[in-house]
């Protein structure tokens, strides 16, 4: 019988080490995810006060740290550009007074009724032989019903 106590024994001290550790285990992944989540805040805080503090002082900054702020416009430059292809991609344009995507075509926005006003394409200009008047593909050298040279 003694085998037997002593293998309890084991089993009870293995069980209550190993129930040591999960507890260990849980508070550390605790605390790591409270960590985690405090270190979030003190980046978007951080964030947020240099994005406030250059909308502030936006001369001063500029004068102080000439390439960052390029850098800032150009991204900023990039980033206006890209939204407005995604959005004629989407066929969708934004509405000048709320800001709401509009569909392409729509006389008044959906959200806030402002009139949509579009701009007019340029018509395109066919490219025509200067000798017989015939349409001509751009990048033409020589006409091909006249073979006058353009």
């Amino acid at each position: 019988m003694a085998f037997f106590d002593k293998l309890g024994e084991s089993i009870s001290t293995g069980s209550q080490k190993v129930a040591q550790k999960a507890k260990e285990l849980s508070e550390v992944s605790n605390l790591n995810s409270q960590l985690g989540r405090d270190e979030s805040i003190v980046r978007s805080s951080i964030d947020e006060l240099g994005r406030l503090y250059f909308e502030q002082h936006r001369d001063e900054v500029e004068s102080a740290y000439p390439e960052i702020v390029k850098r800032i416009d150009d991204a900023n430059a990039d980033i206006a550009r890209i939204k407005q292809e995604i959005l004629k991609a989407k066929g969708l344009q934004l509405c000048p007074k709320c800001g709401n995507d509009v569909p392409v075509g729509v006389k008044f926005c959906p959200s806030c009724g402002n009139e949509m006003i579009y701009e007019e394409a340029a018509p395109v200009e066919e490219k025509k032989c200067i000798s017989c008047g015939e349409a001509l593909e751009d990048g033409t050298v020589f006409c091909p019903l006249c073979g006058a040279k353009q």
